[in-house]
């Protein structure tokens, strides 16, 4: 069984967007933050065209966005972003 975005060690906030940006479920710091998921959308082709450019043959499985103190973690499942933010 594969535990919810609440049960995952050491978050303080989690999102799922559909793909076309509507908020499906939100909590903790990412609660509702429609400008955070715009910019989350934003950031995305920029991802792709970065694996593009390189002549990558894989495809993008998560993204993480590295701060001093916490990341954000990016994943696409079942035609939906899941965002996690998680302190260390």
């Amino acid at each position: 069984m594969i535990p919810s975005l609440e049960q995952i060690p050491s978050q303080v906030g989690y999102m799922v967007l559909s793909l076309d940006g509507a908020i499906l479920n939100s909590g903790g710091q990412l609660s509702n933050l429609e400008n955070f998921a715009e910019k989350i959308l934003k950031l995305l082709p920029a991802c792709w065209d970065l694996v593009e450019t390189t002549g990558c043959p894989e495809t993008i499985q998560t993204i993480s966005v590295n701060y001093s103190g916490y990341s954000y973690i990016i994943a696409k499942s079942n035609n939906r972003l899941h965002v996690v933010k998680r302190v260390f």
